[in-house]
């Protein structure tokens, strides 16, 4: 199994919920590093709230943009 690497470049993700909201964030973390199953989303009451109703594999994720700069990613 291939191990990826973290290059410090930043990452655009979006997250769509089964109901079709949509949460945009970004990350230099990697993968499932990142979305922890769901459980890092603690400061955002209502996608956590949906994250619990549908389950954390209901939701699509996605990755936009890869190897951006920090000034680039925001």
């Amino acid at each position: 199994m291939e191990r990826e690497v973290n290059s410090g470049l930043y990452k655009i993700y979006k997250i769509t919920s089964p109901k079709g909201l949509v949460y945009i964030g970004r990350t230099r973390q990697l993968g499932d590093k990142r979305f922890r199953f769901g459980t890092n989303y603690y400061h955002n009451k209502r996608f956590l709230a949906d994250i619990r109703e549908y389950g954390w594999k209901s939701f699509l994720k996605e990755i936009l943009i890869d190897g951006l700069t920090e000034a680039e990613s925001k």
